[in-house]
């Protein structure tokens, strides 16, 4: 971004105080930001990407090799399920981080397969909003929150779809979840 047209921005530099949150655009960080003229990763930027669905997946990876302070996945829209119990360890019913599925090719030990949130520090969850709003199906938000869970990583419910920012249909429970890292 030229100089010029963001004060945050100084000599081709990030300014220190200032703090950043960077969504990578379609998981290609390193191609935009990454260079050797930083010393990765910076304490003040934290870096996401948005996975809306599925087929989307594989930008958490892009973002796992990506230096980050903090990683965060923006979940939102959600429009289909990321991640589902494993079937290779009895339906995901396996006691969190026991000994015997730890080495699980489809979840390490997690119980939960697809979305692979390990070293990401926070996930923001939301339906779509607006008049032509496609439904996000509960289950999907429920089973993400508790994969997040099992990863132990922070959880931040926005909305339901429909109406911006409003709770609708998500239990009390979840929609409190308003946790930052």
């Amino acid at each position: 971004m030229p100089e010029s047209s963001n004060p945050n921005w100084r000599g081709g530099r990030f300014v220190a105080s200032n703090g950043y949150v960077m969504v990578l655009a379609h998981g290609h960080p390193r191609a935009h930001i990454i260079d050797d003229s930083y010393d990765w990763p910076l304490p003040n930027v934290h870096l996401g990407v948005t996975i809306e669905s599925a087929a989307h997946i594989d930008r958490a990876d892009i973002l796992q090799d990506t230096p980050a302070a903090v990683r965060w996945i923006s979940a939102e829209p959600l429009l289909g399920p990321l991640v589902e119990r494993c079937a290779t360890c009895a339906a995901g019913t396996v006691q969190i981080g026991a000994e015997a599925f730890m080495d699980c090719p489809d979840c390490r030990g997690t119980g939960w397969s697809g979305l692979d949130l390990t070293g990401i520090d926070t996930i923001v969850i939301g339906g779509e909003s607006g008049p032509h709003a496609r439904p996000m199906e509960l289950r999907w938000l429920t089973d993400l929150v508790d994969a997040a869970d099992a990863a132990g990583c922070a959880v931040y419910v926005k909305q339901d779809s429909g109406r911006a920012g409003q709770q609708g249909r998500i239990p009390d429970e979840l929609w409190r979840r308003k946790e930052l890292p």
